[in-house]
């Protein structure tokens, strides 16, 4: 046994040098003075939009003790879990605890965006929170669709200029590139060989094609318009008849619902053992940060025992409060697990204050609870937690409270007091407790301090009764080299009750561990070393205190896509029982990599590291010696149909037979077309397949379900009207302004005979009105300004007051080099557009006699023509000409076009 010692010491120290030979540093994530890491398996995970994100988070416990931590997360708005994590994690002593846990995205979460999730962990005996963020990213959807706003256009012959509104709006969640080309007999603005233009997701345009009317080739009227993208094209047809003065907003007055239904199948060729159960969810969004959102999971059908999966909860959200009715869990000091209320008040500041009711599940417990987040100021927070505990099956009446008043003026510098204390009754005794402590975090220049206690009285009720815990570390040094004292120590008092009637245990422990510490980091890698004097004692009959040191060395290294982290450590301790044993030396490690889509997790040890394996070796003379290594790939295909996660664990430990070698394989697929996706998990090991096999089935499915509530749907009308008073009134002799077209968020409308345009069914939400579009009112322009904004939240009717305006009138005219051809080019439907000193634009287009004219303010403008539609056979001699409109009213223009003479190459033989 000695011998394979030494040849493990000996590959584990070759291991360990050819990582620090070949690796360059970076600096890891600042733990403090916690005596535990944690890694998140993937920094950024990709998934398939519908897809829930898998990822695990490693948690590794070097202190000499098991560890209670609190899990939190922090997730984007309109997330969940696919199954609650457990917010009480527990790690035993120097080993690694892996949590994996699946996130549904929203369903309005938007392709290639770095979402942020924030996992938070607190050591209750602490208080110190630790933050940890990794990103989820929503793969690319390709999903458009292509609509004409009017798939009718009728021209008068008083108009010079009309239009088809295209609108192309990009549903997926990716940026799609799309191409527009048109056939029609019309002549028409936009050239027919095709335009390009790059749509974000949720966003749409709206593409405006001009038509003249009185130039054709035939006497159909017809435009085609070819929409592609993603080598798929949509064929759109519009008839030329008119322009309609009415847009008719949703046809139906009510709203639908999102709602997932999946279905979950637990070790299904395991009958004893199997269940399964359905979970539904939905999330209907009223608008103005307001949603209402339930979920449901039926309780398990199982042929054996009962197994409960029950979960159900319905809840309300604002801006300012926040309702809640359904299964509770949560983790403060107490482990609450049940079904109840919560109601949640905000205040501009964003403190809040909770109440919350709770019937336990499992334990026959009933639990009242009062939190109040209270942000006095940006630097200044006041936070109370308080429960009342009526625990049937203990016969327990209890309540603890806990207060903490914290300071922060930056990450690095804050204080933070705690206190509370606690009431209990059992049976017929009274008991009182406890609690105090503090935490200071103060940098100065190159020194850090960083001091935290706290102390939980025998009587103080919850789980940390009768808990005392000192941390503290001074540290010296920039960020590239430190050098730090620590003192750290973790003990239990044991509880001693009054009645002779009340019985209750605990464990009586206590670890001592201080030292030094040195640490080097650049850009990449972090490596540090620890020398330290340690003692471990746990109340015992027959051994006693462990006392020796430890020297341990960590490094840590990340660089593009490779990740690694190794912890190596050697122990040299003894106690006195065992003092003839040859158990004085013990060795550790632990090593974590991951390149690519593959990774690899790692545990050694070998001897007695901590004070529970001298127990273990003295009651079963077993030199304690484990094993443990898991390796993991991940599989996306090229068409993103499905995902693949293979893993391999392999566990060995001393006091066990044989190792175990278990296989992990989940397999995602997709069906997007249906709005539904298959999730498949196996596990067994391989050397007792039978015993072991678990096989483990989900299938989703949205639906969209009609709501019975009623939208809210406004209606506007606009009057347009000349205002020859200039007192915003419509007065006797004043007259409408009829056949004037705008748009209002990029939708074409045309005044009617009466001067009127009308919204109807219209989205709550703003709308902009922009007048620069005019193009067929000659010497009149809206008063105030070109651009308005609607806020349509009621029914709204406006008038809008036209004054005389400024003109630039002109023309486009053609001449051929060859003078033998006398053939005039059509000049109808030429795109003019006017640019002002402040960037705004102003487009007009030519009649059948090539004719334009713009209505505009008092100002210096560029009127120009776009010279690349008229091919390489036509030359403009100028396309940019400058007006000053401050002196005078009024300015002619007028752009020539050349029809080049043909040039012929003659080659001499």
């Amino acid at each position: 046994m000695i011998q394979n010692r030494n040849i493990s010491i000996f590959i584990i120290s070759c291991f360990l040098c050819l990582f620090l030979s070949k690796n360059e540093a970076m600096g890891q994530f600042d733990m403090g003075m916690e005596n535990y890491s944690i890694q998140v398996l993937n920094d950024t995970v990709a998934v398939k939009p519908g897809q829930f994100a898998f990822n695990s988070i490693t948690i590794n416990n070097t202190s000499d003790q098991d560890l209670v931590l609190g899990l939190g997360f922090s997730l984007p708005v309109g997330w969940g879990f696919v199954t609650n994590p457990d917010p009480k994690v527990v790690v035993k002593r120097g080993e690694f605890l892996s949590i994996p846990f699946r996130i549904a995205p929203s369903r309005a979460a938007l392709g290639d965006v770095n979402y942020p999730i924030t996992i938070i962990f607190q050591n209750p005996m602490t208080g110190k929170e630790i933050k940890q963020n990794f990103f989820v990213r929503i793969n690319n959807n390709t999903v458009w669709n292509a609509s004409l706003l009017s798939s009718n256009l009728l021209i008068e012959p008083t108009d010079s200029l009309s239009k088809f509104e295209l609108r192309v709006k990009n549903n997926g969640n990716k940026r799609e590139l799309f191409e527009i080309s048109l056939r029609s007999d019309l002549r028409l603005s936009l050239p027919s060989t095709g335009t390009q233009f790059i749509l974000w997701p949720g966003k749409d345009t709206t593409v405006t094609v001009f038509v003249a009317s009185r130039s054709k080739l035939a006497n159909t009227n017809t435009v085609l318009f070819f929409v592609k993208a993603q080598k798929e094209t949509v064929l759109l047809t519009g008839n030329v008849y008119f322009t309609s003065d009415t847009f008719q907003g949703k046809t139906s007055r009510f709203g639908s619902m999102p709602i997932d239904v999946e279905y979950f199948g637990v070790n299904m060729f395991k009958r004893n053992s199997s269940y399964n159960y359905f979970d539904i969810s939905g999330n209907y969004d009223y608008g103005k940060n307001r949603s209402l959102n339930f979920r449901l999971r039926t309780n398990s059908v199982n042929l054996g025992d009962i197994f409960s999966t029950q979960f159900y909860s319905l809840r309300y959200s604002s801006d300012r409060f926040e309702v809640g009715v359904g299964s509770q869990n949560r983790f403060l000091n107490y482990q609450i697990n049940g079904y109840g209320a919560n109601v949640v008040f905000k205040n501009k500041k964003q403190s809040e204050f909770e109440l919350y009711g709770v019937k336990g599940y499992q334990k026959d417990d009933q639990v009242l609870g009062l939190r109040i987040d209270n942000n006095i100021s940006e630097s200044l927070n006041l936070s109370t937690n308080a429960m009342l505990i009526d625990d049937k099956k203990k016969d327990v009446l209890a309540f603890f409270s806990l207060h903490k008043l914290e300071k922060k003026s930056t990450v690095n510098d804050q204080i933070s007091v705690s206190g509370g204390y606690s009431a209990g009754k059992h049976i017929d005794t009274l008991n009182y407790g406890y609690m105090g402590g503090y935490r200071i975090e103060k940098r100065y220049n190159l020194v850090r301090l960083q001091s935290s206690y706290q102390y939980y009285s025998p009587l103080y009720y919850g789980l940390l009764r009768g808990v005392i815990h000192g941390s503290h570390e001074l540290r010296f040094g920039t960020k590239k080299a430190t050098f730090s004292l620590f003192s750290q120590t973790n003990s239990r008092q044991p509880v001693q009750l009054n009645s002779e009637n009340v019985s209750f245990s605990s464990l009586n422990y206590k670890t001592f561990d201080s030292g030094l510490r040195f640490g080097f980091a650049n850009q990449v890698n972090n490596i540090s070393f620890e020398f330290s004097y340690l003692e471990q004692y746990q109340q015992n009959e027959d051994l006693s205190k462990m006392k020796g040191y430890r020297s341990t060395v960590y490094l840590t290294s990340n660089k593009a896509k490779f990740f690694q982290t190794l912890r190596f450590s050697y122990t040299q301790a003894s106690i006195k029982e065992l003092a003839d044993s040859n158990m004085n030396n013990s060795y550790s490690a632990y090593y974590q990599m991951k390149y690519k889509n593959i990774g690899v997790n790692a545990n050694y040890a070998f001897g007695p590291n901590y004070y529970f394996d001298y127990l273990s070796y003295y009651k079963s003379n077993v030199l304690p010696n484990s094993q443990n290594v898991s390796v993991f790939y991940e599989l996306n295909n090229k068409s993103k149909t499905f995902y693949n996660r293979l893993n391999l664990t392999v566990s060995n430990r001393s006091n066990f037979e044989h190792p175990s070698m278990y296989v992990r394989n989940e397999l995602y697929f997709e069906m997007p077309k249906i709005k539904s996706r298959i999730t498949l998990f196996s596990s067994f090991d391989i050397k007792d397949v039978s015993n072991t096999m678990s096989f483990n089935v989900s299938v989703k499915k949205t639906l969209d379900v009609p709501m019975i509530f009623k939208q809210k749907y406004y209606s506007a009308s606009l009057f347009l009207f000349k205002d020859l008073n200039n007192n915003d009134l419509f007065d006797n002799g004043e007259e409408p302004l009829s056949n004037v077209n705008i748009k209002i968020n990029d939708i074409t409308f045309k005044s009617n005979s009466k001067g009127m345009i009308f919204l109807k069914n219209a989205e709550e939400k703003q709308y902009i009105i922009d007048y620069k579009v005019i193009q067929n009112l000659k010497g009149w322009m809206v008063k105030d300004g070109t651009v308005d904004t609607l806020n349509l939240d009621r029914n709204v009717s406006l008038g809008v007051p036209f004054k005389q305006s400024r003109m630039v009138a002109g023309r486009v005219k053609f001449e051929n080099e060859n003078t033998y051809n006398n053939k005039i080019e059509a000049a109808n439907g030429i795109l003019i557009i006017a640019i002002n000193k402040k960037g705004e634009i102003f487009k007009s287009s030519t009649n059948s006699k090539g004719e334009f004219y713009f209505n505009l303010n008092k100002d210096f403008y560029n009127i120009q023509m776009p010279t690349n539609i008229f091919g390489e056979e036509y030359h403009v001699e100028k396309s940019i000409f400058s007006v000053d409109l401050t002196n005078e009213n009024y300015s002619e223009i007028e752009f020539k076009v050349v029809k080049q003479r043909r040039k012929i190459n003659i080659r001499k033989q």
